[in-house]
């Protein structure tokens, strides 16, 4: 197998590796998707073949290039489903997202060696540089060499620079030249002067010192060794060798390394240079200093940078091309002047006027003004308006054909109304909806490009004398109505989606299964509870089981029983078995909690967030338990249905029963009451984080009867000047907060903070006091690593206000906003503000350095001595990719394995502690050391 080496680096960071991708990104979005299609087939294939050739950063961008294509092209209308599934599969999407973040390690580590590397190179170039010599050059110097002061080369030389210490040291001994390219090579061709000797790169080994490596020597190499010792100049050389390109890991690199910190006893007068290009570029200029200018140079794969993906490149078919309609004009070669011929005198005749005259036409005395042709703007608004109203036309043609499918889609509800738990019309259901969503993406596009047409007709038409079209005709007309019908049938659909039941109870008793007679059966399977079977109330819309006969309709001569006597039931939280929902679960388990979530189309930011809640102990055993259901209420926005969803989906994940599961229902809840979380486009993570908090607390609030009472503006006459009077506002701030709201989701992620205006001028404060959720931290600026405490200070740091209506001054003055921690919560939310807004949207990469293990935030609250101070990790949310797209994963620690896990959508995956930190961090979740750390114990295991 032939060696395979690690091509240069030509980033310096991850970041302007990042950065470059974005560039990249920005073509995709303006690119037709089935040309996206095509060029994604070979992607994966392209960029193993960069990473067998060692180019590592190009392997990096190529694969997230092909998940960014699978995201962009899932979203388009124009490609269906199917003819993606033979590119998008999952295997190679994971494949593709497992390659990149592989690779985004290496990198890293790479970028901080050759970081390093640089710090050493320029430290021993400072220790060994010695002030500049004269030196006469020989008399038979070749006329080029004017000057005779040696010249300070830094590290670096190039072909003409070594050509004049050729021949300015030649037969005095100054120059040494070092060939370090393979022996075979240096004996077909190598430079033609007398001062060169072969090192092979064969026996130049990272470690070895200058003796053993003499004596691996070829023999007529070894006599010129012993001359570097009193050379002016060394020079190493091999094929490309290139300051900028020397890997740390080459032969050339690693011999400078010898000659400077290895040859004990020898201080060499300049540090060993490097030729710029190397043999290549000497074969090129100088072939006549050469032993054999006829052998093939071995250029760079860097020189064929320019030639990549050619293949990849679709050229238009000239032979099928149509004729143009305006041809080129053809001329008569006939009539071509013959060539004057060339006169050997001294001086040439001038000209003839009259010969002048008959080639030149005649000038004309005045200058020409130019002409406008004001018709030409009128075509161009005319050709503007007909593309108008072909997208107009379209647009009106896409709302009628949603119109037709809202309607189908309520026809097809009110005849299925009454049909519970039946699979096919919630496949049906599903098509259309799924339909909908399309159509409503492709009249979105129409209508924006309709407005810009607009937008360019009315600017087109300022010019005087353009005829100006209705800036609203017939057709813009119809399209308003059908848009108005569309959005009417639209909000019905979602008012109606929201009337779904209620999941039951869990009941209060379980039965078990008969135990299998079979013996490995009772040894192999768990066993199993189901509830007792219950009869359905006449409005269920649940069939009753036939299993046992209808006590209806016995006879009347049943045994009476006196329910009165019946004794009240034990109330007992059991985990029950998963209700009958769209769960899609694919059986077999790893351990309780270790059940992956199936993407259900770029639905990782929401896989991503329910693991990290899954995760939390307190409220997994709140959902897992059962308790929940008595604070759930049904009287705000989203009725209970969120917490109900979402306590299905963790329940589930609970069970110790499925590998991976679909969390549809939720996904389809969640979407109900915010429209981008049930389409097929990525969203942001903490978004969604932010608004599933809300939910959750608004659902679970026991004081969502009580409304906050918000007190009028008042401006004090002073602010308070004792910690004592803001240590009291504090908590009269918290105790009106928890008037009107008290829930688990309060009590567990729930802090305070608060936000302090200071006058520039007179010093006055305003104080705002206000509770928190999550802690959104900026990253340092320019910086490719810092520490989570880095970030804590930047965030408790005084930020100037430009501009601030001042209540004392009554005055706008520049002022001092200030966050201060009062109250730190349980469960303690850090999300990193990894995405900003500069010149434009980017991504930022920084490395966050967060501890594991005892977060210690004593020194960042006003209020040290509170409950909780102290934290562990024990879930990360982390964002792989680009502000224009990318993967959402988790790290999290299983309480009940103590180990940590990767949750890759479906894929669920043991990791190393050491794994956990990275630059995708996204999101942090702590759990303070004083809440008491659980173990989920399942109903068999009690």
């Amino acid at each position: 197998m032939p060696e395979v080496y690690l091509k240069a680096l030509k980033y310096s960071s991850l970041k302007d590796l990042n950065n470059e991708l974005s560039n990249m990104q920005k073509l995709i979005t303006t690119t037709p998707a089935k040309m996206l299609l095509a060029s994604a087939q070979k992607l994966p294939a392209t960029a193993e073949d960069y990473l067998k050739k060692g180019d590592q950063e190009q392997a990096y961008i190529l694969f997230m290039r092909f998940t960014h294509l699978a995201m962009e092209i899932g979203r388009s209308p124009d490609i269906k489903r199917e003819d993606t599934k033979s590119v998008f599969s999952n295997t190679s999407i994971k494949r593709c997202l497992e390659q990149a973040e592989a690779l985004t390690k290496i990198l890293e580590r790479r970028y901080k060696t050759a970081e390093e590397e640089k710090l050493l190179r320029n430290a021993a170039i400072e220790a060994v540089k010695a002030p500049p010599e004269v030196t006469v050059a020989p008399s038979n110097n070749f006329a080029g060499a004017a000057s005779n002061k040696a010249k300070d080369y830094t590290d670096e030389l190039t072909c003409i620079e070594l050509n004049e210490l050729v021949n300015r040291f030649r037969g005095t001994g100054g120059l040494l030249i070092m060939d370090v390219r393979p022996q075979a090579d240096f004996q077909e061709s190598h430079i033609d002067v007398p001062c060169i000797i072969s090192v092979p790169k064969e026996i130049v080994k990272p470690g070895i010192t200058t003796t053993k490596l003499e004596g691996q020597l070829p023999a007529e190499s070894r006599n010129l060794w012993k001359t570097r010792i009193g050379a002016k100049y060394v020079v190493l050389v091999d094929w490309n060798s290139t300051l900028k390109g020397m890997l740390p890991m080459s032969e050339i690199y690693y011999l400078k390394t010898i000659l400077l910190k290895w040859d004990i006893g020898v201080r060499y007068e300049r540090t060993p240079l490097v030729l710029h290009k190397g043999y290549s570029e000497w074969l090129d200029m100088y072939p006549s200093i050469t032993t054999n200018p006829r052998v093939e140079a071995k250029h760079s794969p860097e020189d064929l940078d320019d030639l990549i993906c050619l293949d990849s490149i679709d050229y238009p078919d000239l032979l099928s091309q149509s004729s143009p309609s305006n041809p080129s004009p053809l001329f008569n070669r006939s009539l071509k002047p013959a060539p004057i011929p060339v006169v050997k005198e001294a001086f040439v005749q001038p000209i003839k006027p009259e010969i002048v005259s008959e080639i030149l036409p005649a000038a004309t005395t005045q200058p020409s003004i130019p002409v406008f042709d004001r018709t030409l703007k009128q075509q161009l608004v005319d050709k503007i308006q007909k593309q108008k109203d072909v997208v107009l036309n379209e647009a009106v043609d896409k709302q009628k054909e949603l119109l037709e499918v809202e309607k189908k889609w309520e026809k097809f509800r009110q005849a299925k109304e009454n049909e519970a738990n039946d699979e096919l019309r919630k496949m049906v259901e599903q098509e259309y909806l799924d339909e909908i969503a399309r159509l409503q993406e492709q009249c979105k596009k129409l209508d924006l490009e309709n407005n810009e047409l607009k937008t360019r007709i009315k600017t087109e038409s300022e010019t005087p004398g353009v005829k100006v079209p209705p800036e609203v005709d017939a057709k813009d007309e119809e399209l308003g109505k059908l848009k108005a019908v569309t959005t009417q049938m639209a909000k019905k659909r979602i008012l109606q989606s929201e009337k779904i039941p209620r999941i039951p109870p869990p009941p209060s008793k379980f039965v078990e299964k008969s135990k299998p007679t079979d013996s490995s059966e009772r040894t192999n399977k768990p066993p199993r509870f189901e509830p007792l079977k219950r009869e359905p109330s006449e409005s269920s819309n649940l069939s009753r089981s036939h299993s046992s006969p209808n006590i209806k309709d016995m006879d009347d001569d049943m045994p009476q029983f006196d329910r009165r006597t019946k004794p009240a039931p034990h109330r007992e939280h059991f985990l029950p078995r998963v209700e009958k929902r769209d769960l899609s679960p694919v059986y077999g388990t790893k351990g309780p909690g270790l059940t992956g979530l199936k993407n259900l189309g770029n639905s990782c930011y929401m896989n991503s967030i329910v693991q990290c809640i899954s995760n939390t102990n307190e409220l997994r055993n709140y959902f897992c338990e059962g308790s929940y259901r008595d604070d759930v209420n049904t009287n705000t926005k989203t009725r209970g249905q969120i917490v109900e969803e979402l306590a299905l989906v963790v329940r589930a994940l609970w069970a110790n029963e499925y590998r991976t599961i679909a969390c549809r229902d939720f996904k389809r809840a969640a979407g109900s009451y915010h429209v981008d979380f049930g389409g097929v486009r990525q969203q942001d993570s903490h978004e969604f984080l932010t608004l599933l908090m809300d939910w959750l607390h608004n659902d679970l609030n026991k004081k969502h009867h009580i409304k906050q009472r918000i007190p009028p503006a008042q401006e004090p006459e002073e602010p308070p000047q004792q910690i004592e009077d803001m240590e009291e506002s504090a908590k009269i701030a918290w105790h009106d907060f928890e008037k009107c709201n008290d829930s688990r989701i309060l009590h567990l992620f729930f802090g305070q903070q608060s936000s302090t205006v200071r006058c520039n001028s007179c010093s006055f404060e305003s104080v705002t006091f206000e509770p928190f959720s999550t802690l959104t931290l900026v990253l340092p600026q320019n910086s490719d690593k810092c520490s989570l405490n880095d970030c804590l200070n930047l965030y408790l740091a005084p930020e100037p206000i430009q501009e601030w209506r001042c209540p004392k001054c009554k005055l706008t003055r520049r002022a001092t906003k200030k966050f201060d921690i009062w109250r730190l919560p349980p469960i303690l939310v850090i999300h990193f503000k990894r995405f900003c807004e500069d010149i434009a949207w980017r991504k930022q990469h920084t490395l966050v350095e967060f501890p594991l293990q005892r977060l210690t935030m004593t020194q960042y609250t006003v209020r040290p001595n509170q409950k909780h101070t102290f934290y562990d990790l024990y879930a990360v949310s982390n964002h792989y990719g680009t502000m224009e797209g990318g993967h959402y994963t988790t790290y999290s620690r299983s309480a009940t394995f103590k180990k940590w896990y990767k949750f890759d959508d479906a894929d669920v995956s043991e990791i190393s502690e050491s794994s956990v930190r990275s630059n995708a961090a996204y999101i942090l979740f702590y759990a303070s050391q004083n809440l008491r750390s659980s173990t989920y114990i399942l109903p068999r295991d009690r």
